[in-house]
């Protein structure tokens, strides 16, 4: 089963072997993961959506942690493409309003 975890990103870094990919700290309220990103619209204080690892999006695409141009990678942030929402690019913006740890299911 798909399903996501509302999440804020609490601090993003340059990738270091990367002009594209930004390395981003989020939160689900309780717990800290770094996920490599490569969305422009990516900031610091968004609330947007975690495919943890483990899930696989409804597109089929399983998650991993991986190693992303040598820096570890924990879960995917996701675009509303990547949900099959819309084709949208960009990971989605939540309002500020949504809870952190939020179940997002398919």
């Amino acid at each position: 089963m798909a399903s996501c975890v509302v999440v804020i990103i609490q601090k993003i870094e340059k990738h270091p072997n990367a002009n594209k990919l930004r390395v981003c700290q989020v939160s689900d309220g309780k717990d800290s993961v770094k996920v490599v990103c490569g969305a422009a619209n990516a900031h610091e204080g968004m609330r947007t959506l975690l495919a943890q690892v483990g899930r696989k999006t409804p597109r089929g695409l399983e998650i991993k942690a991986a190693q992303l141009r040598g820096v570890d990678s924990h879960g995917m942030l996701c675009s509303a493409k990547d949900l099959a929402i819309s084709d949208e690019a960009g990971i989605v913006d939540l309002p500020q309003s949504v809870e952190l740890g939020t179940v997002f299911k398919d």
